[in-house]
């Protein structure tokens, strides 16, 4: 969780909160649960959660800000992170998780301004959000694949299986093929919406 920029971890057992020593603008935690990923405007950090040292941190390519204030997705095996870039490249970055280091960028002309990437939890897909429509990238190859012709303010949460997810836009809440895009089911919503999570069933 986040709390006032800090990252916060949430003790389910027990309902109390802890605030953690570092802050960012979105938080990922490894598979593992031993590190967290942190990107802020210039710079990307993992940490180790035992202690909460510094395994590595690196600038942004270029020394650019304006990286995603909302969540950003790890590959399938964890070997890599996704971070969206908002500035004038309009690109998604591609950082080896075990050092930092940018392996490679991913745009298109398809899509623009990329604020978030949410990784599907089987197969190899990676959403980004983009002011077009859901593009996806191959996690395999980092190429982009296609644009799903709906779109998301916050991030989408895919089902266990990877066969769907919900989109959220415009008061309502969207069920939606993975494969196409298409529109299963519309839920109304009394309220702005926020991130969204899906029990594991």
């Amino acid at each position: 969780a986040s709390c006032q920029g800090n990252a916060a971890v949430i003790d389910t057992a027990t309902n109390t909160f802890s605030i953690l020593p570092f802050a960012g603008s979105a938080f990922v935690p490894s598979s593992d649960d031993e590190y967290m990923y942190v990107v802020t405007a210039y710079y990307r950090f993992k940490y180790k959660l035992s202690d909460n040292s510094i395994a590595w941190q690196v600038l942004s390519p270029g020394y650019r800000p304006w990286a995603t204030s909302y969540t950003f997705g790890t590959s399938q095996d964890d070997s890599k992170m996704y971070v969206p870039m908002q500035d004038v490249y309009q690109e998604v970055e591609v950082l080896d998780t075990a050092t930092g280091a940018t392996l490679s960028v991913v745009k298109d002309s398809a899509w623009s301004s990329p604020t978030w990437t949410v990784a599907a939890p089987v197969g190899n897909k990676i959403y980004v959000g983009t002011s077009q429509g859901i593009a996806v990238i191959n996690s395999t190859t980092d190429t982009y694949t296609t644009l799903l012709p709906v779109t998301s303010g916050p991030p989408i949460a895919v089902s266990s299986d990877g066969s769907t997810f919900f989109a959220a836009s415009g008061g309502s809440i969207k069920k939606v093929s993975a494969s196409d895009g298409t529109v299963l089911a519309t839920y109304a919503v009394n309220t702005g919406e926020g991130g969204m999570a899906l029990t594991p069933d």
